[in-house]
């Protein structure tokens, strides 16, 4: 890129006149910098630009004062380093024809327990790394995202998966697993049955666009994580137990997971949510041990931090583990 298009592309003011009339790469690193690299100067000092020259920098980008103390190597001052940033993203993003995917909050959660071929890429969440992901990016990759607002930033064409909202399991078992027939392969997973329909959805994207994907361990998925407990509220292993708290942190999943829970176990479910919280639940609570309940439910839904609750039902074996330790 010429020093005149990348000055004009990110509106940018050049302090000088340079002898160099181009760079071929950014870095925001000394330890990258090789012949013709524009440095970007995040949080940088004047050693630190003297040093970045030194090892073959042609241009610096900076948003601070600096002094120009070589007028061979362009300095290029930006109003906002960020902003400048971006603006280079979109710029080669579209020259590239490189693709990016919103992804929801499950299908963000699903394909960070899978693994996929190199052309898929998971967009960082850190502006600087991503901006390095883009700006490295081959015209095949496809970058996948679930921050709708970075991705609008970047560019204003961007893809999404579309759930199948028609396909069922095949074999009705634990609410916690799935079996299923895709194309020709045979799939048992340990994820929720519920999102069946977003794992088509991804399924079929990843055929379309020729990406191999293969599926890891769905445990911990971070929603519809269930916690078995005894009918004293004692926790007990996975599967150990008839009943269970299905925990949820996002209220649009808690909504869609307590009509599917509902539908399917009738009046042995109760849905639980934050007094604070106007979502709609059979339960309010103000504070963790309210969800201990003198109710025999099968599955409780409950709006809150898996952890958080986990903590709270394991608190009274850790009490009663003192006391016996201070009557011994």
């Amino acid at each position: 890129m010429t020093i005149q298009n990348l000055v004009r592309l990110i509106g940018a003011k050049l302090l000088n006149e340079p002898s160099i009339s181009n760079v071929d790469s950014f870095t925001f690193n000394l330890k990258d910098i090789r012949h013709a690299t524009a440095f970007i100067a995040i949080n940088a000092s004047e050693e630190d630009v003297e040093e970045a020259i030194n090892l073959g920098a042609y241009a610096v980008i900076f948003d601070s004062e600096f002094e120009v103390k070589n007028k061979e190597v362009a300095y290029i001052k930006v109003q906002n380093l960020n902003s400048a940033l971006f603006k280079l993203m979109r710029f080669t993003l579209a020259l590239n024809s490189v693709k990016f995917v919103r992804l929801s909050t499950i299908e963000s959660a699903i394909l960070s327990k899978c693994s996929v071929d190199k052309k898929a890429i998971f967009a960082s969440e850190n502006v600087h790394e991503l901006f390095m992901q883009v700006m490295n990016a081959k015209q095949d990759e496809i970058f996948f995202s679930p921050n709708l607002e970075t991705i609008e930033k970047i560019t204003s064409v961007y893809e999404s998966i579309s759930p199948n909202l028609e396909v069922k399991p095949d074999i009705d078992g634990s609410i916690f697993y799935l079996n299923f027939i895709y194309e020709d392969g045979y799939f048992k997973l340990n994820f929720p049955q519920i999102f069946l329909p977003e794992i088509y959805g991804i399924l079929d994207y990843m055929r379309e666009n020729d990406i191999e994907i293969k599926f890891k361990d769905g445990r911990n998925l971070g929603h519809f994580e269930p916690i078995f407990v005894d009918r004293f509220y004692d926790v007990r292993h996975f599967g150990d137990s008839y009943r269970a708290f299905i925990v949820e942190s996002d209220e649009r999943l808690f909504l869609r997971e307590a009509k599917f829970l509902k539908n399917k176990f009738k009046g042995e479910i109760i849905t639980f949510s934050p007094f604070s919280n106007d979502i709609e639940s059979d339960i309010k609570y103000r504070n963790l041990s309210d969800l201990k309940v003198n109710y025999n439910f099968r599955y409780a839904l409950v709006l809150g931090n898996h952890d958080e609750i986990l903590a709270m039902l394991n608190q009274k074996a850790e009490e009663v583990t003192l006391f016996d330790e201070i009557e011994e």
